[in-house]
């Protein structure tokens, strides 16, 4: 374990995994991705996770280093613009900036990136093994639920491995009891434990993360590089000479700490939620091991305002809790079971329905809203300069067991037309609405399958039409699901929206009424024998009445 033979740093070395507009995958450096992101289509990762906590950390980076003075509305507008339309970044300004903090961005330097150097284990345990450091290895055979390895686990990972892993433990790590640390004030009988009463997950695990992507890499970090606000003008996000990462901070301690105020988006991009140190091998060719413990929590609460990537809504639970005189607001989470269109007014209406003037929608819908209005003003053909689709990508993680297990995840990307990505006001309204409409026709699916069921009059088949609905209801899913993602992304500008929306409803309708009297007509119920009350021939008829209404011909 000497880590004075072992170098790896982050700066010039590969491992940020990424796909090549030519298809081709591989590994970059930080300085790479930077260099080459027009010619990268997008960051990957070992699991899809590990790409928005990535790009949030080279977000952090462009913070930093374009924000060495503090600019105004006008004059930030003015360097989004310059960037935009040059199409690449300035290596002089990032590079010289990196090469500053070189030292801190080493796995194994003196201050080593994302760790405490000298963390040890009060305990006889020398570390953890490196499968405990990867979501999709379960340190216990009973814990394997979402992994996509086998159980047989590795025994150790490269430097470029760790360092991905390294990342997504800072942001999504699980919560539960932990080895205390040397150092930690926080451990009782041997156990250390999260602050009562803050959420003891990494802090990206708390909020169900929402990020825009572009056609390449260096269009996905501009579309997320929000520098200003106006839901909040009092906001500084470039330029916070107070909003420090860690590696521009001094090596934290190996106490954990409550943070009641965050002091802006850098810190939470990069917020150091676990005290970590990776454990090299003797010969310093890899990582076998890790130690790791609580670090900086903080209540979702008080991060939002300065989040940029999450929806947001006002939580009455909380405002008892906290005892305020407004219900605060909390970000949202994913629903690993639900597609992300289900839940579009949400990400894109100007109110999710919390109050009249208020704007839950994510900051980075906000910002590619105003950015847009701002090559409108300078460019009178705007739309050449904007992309035809942007993507609207979410993920998250879903916790099991007082969030001491990962359980499932998310992740889901919506493309999305020019005519949404600027927030014109009826492609919004029309996108919203038709997405409301299609779920409430697949409900009708279910009530119709139901009421096929048990007009059997099989009382003891209960379970088995329950199943039988859950199992109708996913495949009408699916098909819509298709329908209404190829509709979303066609909502271009200069097009009849309206025309768009009744041919994709006339699509959703048919495909659901398809989909219903298909299920019934498999079910072997009889028509017209009733054992609920209504017999199968009035539900058909009742569904065909609701969906028709639902969703209108377009003839």
């Amino acid at each position: 374990m000497n880590t004075d033979t072992a170098s790896f740093s982050l700066l010039t070395c590969p491992w940020i995994k990424v796909l090549w507009h030519d298809g081709h995958q591989g590994e970059v450096s930080i300085l790479e991705a930077f260099e080459n992101a027009g010619a990268i289509a997008e960051i990957t990762g070992d699991i899809p996770q590990q790409s928005g906590v990535l790009l949030r950390m080279l977000d952090a980076i462009m913070r930093r280093a374009y924000g060495r003075s503090t600019l105004d509305r006008f004059s930030s507008i003015e360097l989004w613009l310059s960037m935009w339309e040059r199409g690449s970044f300035d290596m002089d300004i990032l590079s010289g900036y990196l090469e500053e903090h070189a030292v801190s961005f080493d796995l194994f330097g003196p201050k080593p990136f994302y760790q405490v150097s000298d963390l040890e284990y009060a305990s006889d345990k020398p570390f953890d093994p490196v499968p405990g450091l990867m979501a999709d290895v379960p340190s216990k055979p009973e814990k394997h639920l979402f992994s996509l390895r086998g159980i047989a686990a590795p025994n150790r990972m490269t430097f470029a491995e760790a360092a991905r892993w390294l990342v997504f433990t800072q942001a999504f790590d699980t919560a539960g009891i932990k080895t205390p640390v040397v150092g930690n004030t926080h451990a009782k009988n041997g156990k250390a434990y999260a602050p009562k009463g803050i959420p003891g997950t990494g802090y990206l695990g708390n909020l169900g993360l929402v990020y825009l992507e572009g056609r390449n890499l260096f269009e996905t970090l501009m579309w997320n590089f929000v520098l200003f606000d106006d839901a909040r003008a009092d906001v500084c996000f470039l330029g916070n000479q107070e909003d420090l990462p860690p590696w521009e901070k001094d090596e934290s301690t190996s106490d954990s700490m409550e943070l009641l105020a965050p002091t802006g988006l850098v810190q939470l991009e990069t917020l150091q939620s676990r005290r970590v140190r990776l454990i090299a091998s003797d010969d310093g060719s890899g990582v076998i091991g890790f130690v790791s413990c609580y670090g900086d929590l903080l209540h979702p609460v008080d991060a939002m305002k300065y989040e940029t990537m999450t929806s947001m809504k006002q939580s009455e639970p909380q405002r008892v809790r906290l005892k305020l005189p407004v219900a605060p607001f909390m970000p949202r989470t994913h629903d690993a079971k639900r597609a992300m269109w289900r839940g579009l007014s949400g990400l894109i209406a100007v109110s999710g329905g919390v109050g009249e003037g208020l704007d839950d929608r994510p900051g980075v819908i906000r910002w590619m809203n105003a950015m847009a209005d701002e090559l409108a003003e300078v460019e009178d053909d705007f739309c050449d300069l904007l992309p035809k689709q942007v993507a609207i990508h979410a993920q998250g993680i879903e916790y099991g067991t007082q969030s001491s297990v990962y359980v499932d995840s998310f992740d889901d990307r919506l493309q999305i037309g020019s005519a949404l990505a600027i927030h014109d006001d009826e492609a919004v309204r029309l996108a919203i609405e038709l997405a409301d409409k299609a779920d409430s026709a697949i409900f009708e699916i279910a009530k119709l399958v139901r009421a096929s069921e048990e007009s059997k009059g099989d009382k003891a088949s209960k379970d088995i039409a329950s199943a039988r609905v859950q199992d109708v209801v996913v495949a009408a899913y699916a098909e819509v699901d298709a329908l209404f993602r190829a509709y979303l992304a066609g909502l271009t500008v200069g097009e009849d929206y309206h025309v768009r929306t009744l041919t994709c409803g006339d699509a959703i309708r048919r495909s659901v009424l398809r989909i219903g009297f298909d299920a019934v007509a498999q079910s072997n119920a009889q028509e017209f024998v009733t054992h609920s009350g209504r017999s199968v021939a009035y539900a058909k008829s009742y569904f065909a009445q609701r969906v028709n209404k639902l969703l209108p011909s377009s003839e």
